[in-house]
């Protein structure tokens, strides 16, 4: 799932950072109708935080089942490999 929820982040990120270069090319451009992209970049901005929030805590040894709050590779009560 943790696979899952970084595959969906990077493409958040991604859309995020379209929806940026959308807004400025229209401020460039002196349309001020960049409504529908503000949204987009704030789903974006949401989504990011609700699936970094989630892979943070929602980690867990597939060995012992204790939640895990460290990056490493290795499990910090069992020892196994995550």
């Amino acid at each position: 799932m943790r696979k899952y929820l970084l595959i969906i982040n990077w493409i958040a990120i991604t859309l995020w950072i379209i929806a940026c270069i959308a807004i400025g090319i229209n401020l460039a451009d002196g349309n001020y109708d960049f409504l529908p992209w503000a949204y987009i970049a704030f789903a974006c901005v949401a989504v990011t935080a609700i699936c970094s929030l989630l892979r943070a805590l929602g980690a867990k040894c597939s060995c012992c089942g204790k939640r895990i709050t460290s990056a490493g590779k290795f499990c910090p009560y069992c020892g196994k490999a995550i």
